[in-house]
């Protein structure tokens, strides 16, 4: 995908081309598949004032780049991406070919079974700045676990990491709060979580 940067004046700059998604396409007789590639790798980007950080998920690695698109820094982890293990693929294709009707589970297991199952997740999955300029990054988990969260300070510290509940959607961080969404009893709820820092 494009990295565009607007000016003030209107016109609008391509500086540089970045990855989006992993996607498999796959067609059969009767059944197919157009998604992103399970377990596979998603490229984050979030703006900051004169420029953008961005992750491409083959490494706990964030780039910050500039608004002519050069490298300025360079923010990594030294941490293995995790396994993809072999229990994880076989949950993920009994789940999917229970939403598949029955006459065509057959053609669409064979599909499952051709895909290019990565040996390795992606890194981090969602990037979001903070009232206060901190960058959290998104460790990759399902929808039913709770999510790690890695916090670096403005200038590319990292300062730990947090939990948000499984299944919450996050929407905003302020400097004391976390405001995300949730499917509940009633349908979507809107969370509220307090935040506290200990002054890093």
């Amino acid at each position: 995908a494009p990295v565009v940067v607007v000016g003030r004046s209107g016109a609008i700059a391509a500086v540089d081309t970045v990855l989006r998604l992993e996607r498999v396409l796959y067609r059969g007789a009767r059944s197919g598949m157009n998604a992103p590639l399970p377990f596979g790798r998603s490229g984050q980007l979030v703006a900051v004032d004169d420029g953008y950080l961005y992750s491409d998920g083959a490494a706990y690695r964030i780039e910050e780049h500039g608004q002519d698109g050069a490298l300025r820094r360079v923010i990594q982890l030294a941490r293995p991406l995790p396994v993809v293990t072999p229990e994880e693929i076989a949950r993920f294709k009994a789940a999917r070919l229970a939403t598949i009707p029955a006459d065509q589970r057959t053609e669409y297991a064979a599909g499952l079974d051709w895909l290019p199952w990565p040996a390795r997740k992606g890194g981090w999955t969602v990037l979001l700045r903070d009232a206060a300029g901190r960058l959290w990054a998104r460790q990759w988990a399902t929808d039913d676990e709770d999510a790690t969260w890695d916090l670096f300070s403005p200038d590319g510290r990292h300062l730990g990491t947090t939990t948000v509940p499984a299944g919450v959607t996050v929407l905003d961080i302020g400097r004391d709060y976390l405001l995300g969404v949730a499917a509940g009893a009633r349908g979507v709820e809107v969370r509220v979580y307090g935040t506290t820092w200990d002054g890093r």
